[in-house]
């Protein structure tokens, strides 16, 4: 995956994360319930802070993150690895073979002792349903085009239009004593011009809960501007 063209969420800091991380742990009983679907096929999470950057590609039933320092973007990835969101299982993990042999059996000491390959997998996990539930405090804006060929590589569904606009996801403040409870509405106001609507969960006051794919919203006010929020 080239990351300078790839889709990108911002997490600007480490307490930023933690909120998202601690969103999840106080409400993983009814989120752990619900099959597990990512809003986004393919993209990068940049850890601001932690100069880290993870790219995440779903291939095959599983996704495959690699990360790497953001200190020097032009390294290859530390470590990537094939990780199961259904099952929380890490394997087939490869480390950057420029590495010395040295070098690359300490990483794995370290990543053995410190788990860091699952603290990674359980930003991109929490970031995913944290992105599907809570559309309003990410925003989104346009950085860029794409050349044909680069939105080819990432096109998941033949049946959708090349996704030819690099998106940027960033997480915003927010508190997490007003986050909405599933099934409660949120104040909303209705934009002036057509709106890309990413997938997320859809709650019924009959407790059924139901995945719905993305969409475009208001096509009869056509297409304006390049900057838009959810």
């Amino acid at each position: 995956m080239d990351r300078k063209s790839a889709d990108r969420i911002i997490v600007k800091s480490n307490a930023r994360m933690s909120m998202v991380l601690n969103w999840y742990y106080k409400n993983r009983d009814w989120l752990d319930k619900a099959e597990f679907h990512a809003p986004m096929d393919a993209g990068v999470i940049e850890l601001q802070e932690e100069k880290i950057e993870m790219t995440f590609e779903a291939k095959g039933g599983v996704v495959e993150i690699a990360i790497y320092t953001a200190v020097k973007p032009h390294l290859p990835a530390v470590v990537t690895f094939d990780y199961d969101p259904k099952t929380w299982i890490a394997n087939n993990y490869r480390i950057a073979p420029n590495l010395p042999k040295e070098r690359r059996d300490l990483l794995r000491m370290v990543m053995m002792a410190d788990k860091t390959d699952m603290k990674e997998a359980l930003k991109y996990h929490t970031l995913m349903l944290f992105m599907a539930y809570y559309r309003e405090i990410v925003t989104v804006e346009d950085k860029g085009v794409r050349s044909r060929h680069e939105a080819k590589k990432i096109q998941r569904d033949k049946t959708r239009p090349l996704p030819l606009i690099r998106k940027q996801y960033v997480i915003e403040e927010f508190d997490e004593k007003k986050l909405r409870l599933p099934g409660q509405k949120r104040k909303y106001t209705e934009p002036e011009h057509e709106v890309k609507v990413r997938g997320f969960y859809r709650h019924y006051k009959s407790g059924k809960v139901v995945w719905i794919e993305p969409f475009s919203k208001y096509k009869e006010k056509g297409s304006k501007g390049k900057k838009y929020e959810l």
